[in-house]
């Protein structure tokens, strides 16, 4: 794809990337057994449709604010991009507040329907802060029989794509109309609402593809919240370009996740890194290795990329030993 083509919207993307590498491996995931399996861009457009179909036609909330909360993963995804193919507007909420905080946003940002993990739901039953007016959809299996499986409503969608009936068309999709309500963090106060469109979101999706190049043969590990915009838009510009998407447990996993994935694109901020830096020194000390390690530093700039890597492959081996980028903002 066009490095400088600019998506007209997040579906618009979506459609183009699931026909080009539609056999590429979107997702690599694990089960609750720790076994790992991928989901391709074939399939994830699939769950994608369906989804968007069950809470278009099953649910009736075509137009409405649907809020998405819990921990990054596959599901995450799933229930951000059905809502942005044409249903409604899609709330992202940090899973890290109380019940009465994500009550309250939830109040705020008109939702009427919210998916989220046990852990969330949990929170809000236990503050009484479940609404009987919101729809709630947890995206984990689930005994209550008073909350919404999203695997079931997984199965009442590909009931209708089976019957014929079709996803939104991604022409009438308004480009410039409210596709994302965001909320601040609230540093100075109460959390205000950041209203965002497709166009806005292709528009910085577009920019970052100029300036980070990222391929089919790119795995990113996600670790920062995908409730914040910068880490949805590296999920987004990884989908873009054909990569593969996994997460992380959380930092203290991160290492092990490392090993375990191999990815050659890692999005942080700056506080992760100077935790990882720590832990790598201290391993290195331990090791023997860290003043051969600091000499090699010293005169390693006019050494080729190939001798670095040699040279240093200790330090790479605690990234997997395949990471070529890292992007870091704050």
């Amino acid at each position: 794809m066009n490095k400088y083509y600019k998506p007209r919207t997040v579906r618009d993307m979506l459609i183009k990337s699931s026909e080009l590498y539609e056999n590429n491996n979107a997702f690599l995931l694990k089960n609750s057994n720790d076994e790992t399996y991928s989901v391709t861009y074939k399939t994830f457009r699939s769950d994608v449709d369906a989804l968007s179909l069950a809470l278009t036609h099953t649910l009736s909330l075509k137009g409405r604010h649907i809020a998405v909360s819990g921990r990054n993963s596959y599901e995450w995804c799933l229930a951000y991009m059905a809502v942005m193919s044409g249903v409604g507007v899609i709330v992202p909420i940090d899973k890290e507040l109380n019940g009465e905080e994500i009550s309250e946003l939830i109040r705020m940002g008109d939702v009427e329907a919210l998916i989220a993990d046990r852990e969330v739901i949990k929170k809000l039953k236990e503050n009484g802060q479940l609404s009987d007016t919101t729809i709630i959809i947890c995206s984990e299996k689930t005994e209550d029989e008073n909350i919404l499986s999203l695997e079931k409503l997984m199965l009442e969608g590909y009931s209708l794509l089976e019957k014929g009936y079709l996803p939104e068309r991604e022409e009438s999709i308004d480009p410039y109309a409210l596709a994302v309500l965001l909320f601040t963090s609230g540093t100075t106060g109460i959390a205000k609402g950041v209203m965002l469109s497709n166009d806005n979101l292709c528009s910085d999706l577009a920019a970052v593809c100029r300036s980070v190049e990222a391929t089919p043969d790119d795995i990113s590990l996600s670790v920062l919240p995908l409730h914040h915009t910068y880490e949805a838009i590296s999920m987004l510009m990884m989908l873009f370009r054909g990569g593969c998407i996994t997460f992380s447990k959380g930092f203290r996993h991160l290492l092990r996740e490392f090993s375990d994935y191999k990815p050659t694109v890692f999005v942080s901020v700056p506080l992760i890194l100077e935790k990882m830096h720590r832990r790598i020194i201290t391993a290195l000390d331990k090791q023997g290795k860290l003043k051969k390690t600091k000499l090699l530093s010293l005169v390693s700039s006019n050494i080729t990329e190939e001798k670095k890597r040699k040279i240093f492959a200790p330090i790479h081996q605690f990234f997997g030993g395949r990471l070529k980028k890292i992007i870091v903002g704050a």
